[in-house]
């Protein structure tokens, strides 16, 4: 849980929309970090995590990283 999503959303609801569009993709957690330099997901697919990162490249900063370890 991140206490300051509440208060970020609010003021920047972009920042809202686009943690529910990675839950739309298929991400089974998303999140805002810290205070807000960034929106994460965690994918259980390896198409809908790039799906989610090529909705906003061009628009912001995406990153698409390899799971570091196997859920159970």
């Amino acid at each position: 849980h991140n206490d300051f999503e509440e208060v970020v959303f609010s003021e920047y609801p972009v920042i809202g929309e686009i943690k529910k569009e990675f839950m739309k993709c298929g991400a089974v957690f998303a999140q805002m970090s810290g205070s807000g330099s960034s929106v994460y997901g965690f994918f259980t697919s390896q198409d809908a995590a790039q799906h989610a990162c090529n909705i906003y490249h061009g628009q912001y900063r995406t990153f698409l990283t390899p799971p570091h370890f196997q859920p159970e």
